[in-house]
């Protein structure tokens, strides 16, 4: 048995092949306060909307930079708050389309991050990957890479209603993950970036699009619409969680970073041409000369399975010497009765 191959498309500058944007609600001033509420509404007293972009080519792999992507913090010495919303768009048009072996499986590696801060948190707080509202997914669509978010970009978020709890309003695109608990398990100012899988939902987009492009969101404060000024596992106090990661692979401050990532696990080995005629005009029989051109090898969950059929005018997995299969394409151990040898032989 051997496993589909697993390829990877590496964010770079050369191909300029990926972007990270980023709309942040926060202060106006550093020093004067802000509410939770106003800042979850993009609006109101000491409150601003600071959007921006990088593209891969922006960067030189020599002396690389992070970007922010994901956090919410609340001072409490300051009393006020900021919710930064991140925007991943990858090109990810090099993926086969072939019906017949799509990707069984595909995640993002949002590349290593820098400096990032978990404080005052649930060990279990999480962010969630989700699907762009109509509007904005069919933008970027339409963009690709280097699409400029805009301020009003805060909101288009399929399924959102500022100021409430969207947790089983939006689409998501994976399950929730565990930022605090990565986090806090590392140390270092740089340090190896998470890994996220897709659903069967941003898997199903990505194949109908030349672009991905999802939302990186808090889930347990912006997502819920939870205050972290009163919600915190220390009500009151500083709560921070937030995280910084690299774009592309290169160098920072003398040390080597890993930038973004998406892999996927490609299925299928696919019949080719055949070469050869079943029957010669000789009446030569070629039973296994070509039959390998002219069987698909079986293909399960992206297992595949090395041995061509064996029993003549028997096709697919049924004639593989009477091998059966798992659901995850591995073999189950069986013995196959012998045939018969003796006439009218009952065993």
């Amino acid at each position: 048995m051997s496993k589909a191959q697993t390829l990877t498309i590496s964010v770079n500058p050369t191909d300029n092949n990926g972007q990270f944007s980023s709309v942040i609600s926060q202060y106006s001033s550093f020093l004067i306060a802000n509410t939770w509420a106003d800042v979850s509404a993009a609006s109101g007293t000491n409150v601003v909307i600071n959007p921006s972009d990088t593209e891969a080519s922006d960067l030189n792999s020599s002396n690389t930079f992070s970007k922010g992507l994901v956090g919410v913090n609340y001072s409490s010495t300051r009393n006020n708050f900021f919710i930064m919303r991140g925007l991943c768009i990858i090109d990810v048009s090099s993926i086969s389309r072939d019906t017949d072996f799509l990707p069984k499986t595909i995640e993002i590696d949002f590349g290593d991050i820098q400096k990032p801060g978990a404080n005052n948190v649930a060990t279990d707080h999480s962010i969630i990957l989700a699907k762009p509202s109509a509007n904005l997914f069919n933008a970027i669509q339409a963009a690709g890479i280097g699409y400029s978010v805009a301020a009003s970009d805060f909101f288009r978020i399929r399924g959102w209603t500022h100021s409430q709890d969207n947790s089983s309003a939006i689409t998501p695109y994976s399950a929730e993950f565990e930022l605090a608990a990565f986090i806090n398990a590392g140390s270092g100012a740089i340090r190896s970036g998470f890994t996220i899988p897709l659903n069967s939902t941003a898997i199903k987009d990505i194949l109908n699009n030349d672009f991905f492009c999802c939302w990186v969101l808090d889930y347990d404060y912006d997502v819920r619409f939870r205050n972290p000024k009163t919600e915190s596992p220390s009500p009151g106090s500083t709560s921070v969680i937030q995280t910084s990661n690299f774009l592309i692979d290169g160098v920072s401050r003398s040390v080597a970073v890993e930038g973004v990532k998406a892999n996927y696990l490609q299925g299928g080995i696919k019949p080719t041409s055949v070469t050869k005629e079943r029957i010669e005009n000789d009446f030569t029989i070629n039973s296994f000369a070509d039959i390998t051109d002219q069987r698909g090898r079986l293909n399960v969950n992206g297992v595949i399975a090395d041995q061509i059929p064996y029993l003549l005018g028997v096709k697919g997995p049924l004639s593989l010497r009477g091998r059966e299969f798992a659901n995850d394409g591995k073999p189950i151990s069986t013995t196959v009765d012998p045939p018969r040898t003796k006439k009218d032989s009952k065993s």
